[in-house]
């Protein structure tokens, strides 16, 4: 895909957080972006090079900083997230070829972000109060403003998507998988699903772009 196309997604990949990734992914590949992750593809890959060249390749990025505390006791805090950041605003900051990059950073709670990163004050953050259905609002309203293009009501989005989650555990069901361990499913595979599902769902249904 090329750099306008693709959409760089940082964000954490625990359990927790599974049902926000996956709806982020469908809206993004629904509108026939593409989404790009941190995935390390072979040992022999830099990791943080990978991601670098992901970054700089992707017109979209966004960033999910609501995991800044840790969970328990002797826990640490984990900074991947505010680090590529930091990698992506460089990369627009000071390559000129990259001044059209369009950065979205996504927290749970208001105001936090001033308590563990305060050099973002002052910028649009977009709050998703740790409820995965927000993100069919959050995203298509972020996207509008750069590409100018309609997007589907946020009611609407989400009758997509449940129409594509019962399809998502019948292919998953006819693979094999034990549907109550789903949410362990790579995220790589959801997406290559997803993928094939997509065109043949919206020409069975007639879909047309709004």
């Amino acid at each position: 895909m090329p750099y306008s196309n693709n959409v760089f997604i940082n964000c954490p990949f625990d359990s927790k957080y599974r049902k926000i990734i996956e709806r982020i992914i469908f809206v993004i590949e629904f509108y026939d972006l593409n989404t790009e992750m941190s995935e390390t593809s072979s040992s022999a890959h830099d990791r943080l090079l990978e991601i670098s060249n992901k970054i700089k390749n992707s017109r979209f990025t966004i960033h999910d900083l609501s995991r800044h505390k840790a969970s328990k006791k002797g826990e640490f805090s984990r900074f991947n997230m505010p680090f590529e950041l930091g990698i992506d605003f460089g990369c627009y900051q000071y390559l000129k070829s990259k001044n059209d990059k369009v950065i979205a950073i996504l927290d749970s709670d208001p105001h936090a972000y001033d308590q563990h990163l305060s050099d973002m004050s002052g910028r649009d953050i977009l709050y998703h109060n740790n409820d995965p259905d927000l993100l069919f609002k959050i995203i298509p309203t972020w996207l509008s403003k750069t590409t100018h293009k309609l997007y589907d009501s946020p009611k609407k989005i989400k009758g997509f998507y449940s129409a594509w989650i019962i399809d998502y555990k019948k292919a998953l069901k006819k693979r094999g998988y034990d549907l109550r361990t789903i949410s362990n499913l790579d995220i790589h595979q959801y997406k290559l699903i997803l993928r094939a599902w997509l065109p043949l769902w919206k020409t069975s249904n007639g879909y047309i772009d709004p």
